[in-house]
């Protein structure tokens, strides 16, 4: 089961301790390369703390490169390659378009940058198809070929989604009210309702699959 983690640990001037940090993921999983990870927490958190004031106010409340993190925490405990909390740790700079693909391709592969891709697609089918809805069916059927494509080359895809969605369950307590009204209809696209955050991952390690495709 994933638990919840403690709070990720900071320096005195409240900042992520990214070698703390790290030194704690290596307790659940063997890093090839932990100067690599640490450079794209980094990076990560650099080009947060250097986002203009409207991106803040256009991305919500709490910290992206902190989610990535808490992301990279759980798919830590599942075990997952280090490409693969590189992704997490990355993607939602990529998703803010703080960075693109292409600079993250540059940087860190091109494996890498098509986990991020992948997650990315998969977004951009979590919203069920509605009237006011900008996308129309044929871009909704061939978006869901797309990550049905991408969760059969490489699962760690899915799983990188699904460990964004159930951050996104733990900050709903903490959110304003009409965002918490919205994020449990996201996060059904990809969990059963009702949930718990560790449930998909006894899900996984039972051999079933819990990602839901949206109607």
């Amino acid at each position: 089961m994933v638990k919840v983690r403690e709070d990720q640990p900071l320096t005195s001037s409240g900042n992520v301790d990214i070698q703390q940090w790290l030194a704690r993921l290596q307790e659940d999983v063997r890093l090839r390369d932990p100067d690599r990870l640490a450079q794209a927490c980094e990076w990560a958190q650099r080009l947060e703390s250097e986002a203009p004031d409207t991106h803040r106010v256009r991305s919500g409340p709490g910290s992206s490169f902190r989610m990535g993190l808490e992301m990279a925490d759980i798919l830590g405990e599942l075990k997952l390659d280090q490409t693969a909390l590189e992704a997490a740790v990355l993607y939602r700079s990529v998703r803010e378009a703080l960075i693109t693909l292409e600079a993250v391709e540059k940087r860190f592969g091109s494996e890498v940058a098509g986990l991020i891709d992948g997650v990315l697609q998969m977004a951009a089918i979590s919203q069920p198809y509605t009237p006011n809805n900008t996308m129309n069916q044929h871009n909704q059927q061939e978006n869901l070929r797309k990550m049905l494509v991408n969760m059969v080359d490489d699962v760690r895809v899915a799983l990188i989604k699904i460990a964004e969605r159930t951050c996104a369950l733990r900050q709903v307590k903490d959110a304003p009210l009409e965002k918490a009204c919205r994020l449990p209809g996201k996060s059904r696209t990809f969990m059963p309702p009702g949930a718990s955050s560790g449930y998909w991952a006894d899900q996984v390690g039972a051999g079933r699959s819990v990602v839901s495709l949206p109607s």
